[in-house]
Formats: C-alpha cells, sequence, structure tokens
C-alpha cells in the first residue's frame, strides 16, 4: 500500500471550513485531520460533507451508526439517518487543549452508481482529560460521483487544523 497525496489545508487562524478536492478515480480515498481545534468561542463538534462538482452537498441525504468509547465513562451506541452532514468528533471545548485527531477512509466516492460511505477512526482530546471516540460508518445516500469533501464545524470556526486527503494505491488492508 503506498498514500499518493491529492489535497492539504493547513489552517493557522479562525476559517470557516476546509473544502480538500482531487477525487477523481475510484479508488479509495483517505482523509487525516490533524491537531484540529475549535477557535474560543464556540466549541461544537467537526462536521464531514460531500462535494459535488466542487459544492458540500447539504441536503439530508446522510446517515451513521457508530460506536462513542469514552475514558470517563461506558461505551455507547448512536445512530443518525437523513441528517445533512456526519459528525466526524464529539463536541470540542473551547480550549486550545481540546482537539480532534482522525482517519477516514473514503469509499466509492466518484462511483455515480454507488452510495458514498466512510469509515471514520478519530480520537478526540478533551479539556477535561478525557478522550473520546466517534467509531463508525456512514453512508450518503445518493447515486452521485463526488470529487471531495469539506471540513467544517457545527458551529463557529476551526482554529487550526492539518487535513490531508490522500489516494491509497496498491495493496492493503484495514483491521
Amino acid at each position: 500500500m503506498s498514500l499518493v497525496q491529492v489535497d492539504k489545508a493547513t489552517i493557522t487562524s479562525a476559517t470557516a471550513n476546509a473544502d480538500l478536492t482531487g477525487i477523481t478515480d475510484n479508488s479509495v480515498y483517505m482523509l487525516t485531520i490533524s491537531n484540529f481545534v475549535s477557535d474560543a468561542s464556540s466549541g461544537g463538534h467537526a462536521l464531514l460533507r460531500v462535494l459535488n462538482g466542487g459544492s458540500p452537498d447539504t441536503t439530508s441525504n446522510y446517515d451513521a451508526a457508530e460506536h462513542n468509547i469514552r475514558t470517563d465513562t461506558s461505551y455507547s451506541t448512536a445512530s443518525r439517518t437523513n441528517t445533512s452532514f456526519w459528525y466526524i468528533s464529539h463536541q470540542l471545548s473551547t480550549t486550545t487543549q481540546s482537539q480532534h485527531n482522525s482517519i477516514i477512509y473514503l469509499y466509492n466516492f466518484y462511483d455515480s452508481n454507488e452510495y458514498s460511505y466512510i469509515v471514520n477512526q478519530p480520537v478526540d482530546w478533551r479539556s477535561t482529560s478525557h478522550l473520546f471516540s466517534r467509531t463508525g460508518a456512514a453512508y450518503h445516500t445518493v447515486n452521485q460521483s463526488n470529487n471531495g469533501v469539506r471540513v467544517q464545524k457545527d458551529y463557529g470556526n476551526i482554529l487550526k487544523a492539518e487535513i490531508t486527503l490522500y489516494k491509497i494505491t496498491g495493496a492493503w488492508l484495514i483491521w
């Protein structure tokens, strides 16, 4: 397996969103998010949307199921249907000690005959000194060709983050 960098966004000041494009075939792609921090006034969750022709799809066609793993209490499961985005993090606090990191695999994004779907493997550090993980899978229930993703917050801005889109080439396995 090898990774070919397709697009990258480095955020160093308050920004509403980051669009990463360059999905041009039916390969599996991988999105990495490192040191994602909310601006000081908002907290909120990190969200993901598909880009269709470079524009975010804001229709209510996002479904998800997840296993929420936490170090401060017991685990839980959750699911959502017909939302206008995918949650990819837990609630982030408003301090710079709270951050989101994730590896997200993107499947069928370019294939207009299949639903696009993701597998999210995140870890969030809260300012309360706890780890959270919203591990799961999610579908965009529209047969359309998507050329990228938008990373944003449900409210407020992204203060800093490094977000990279890779194309996976060669043989590979995910355990």
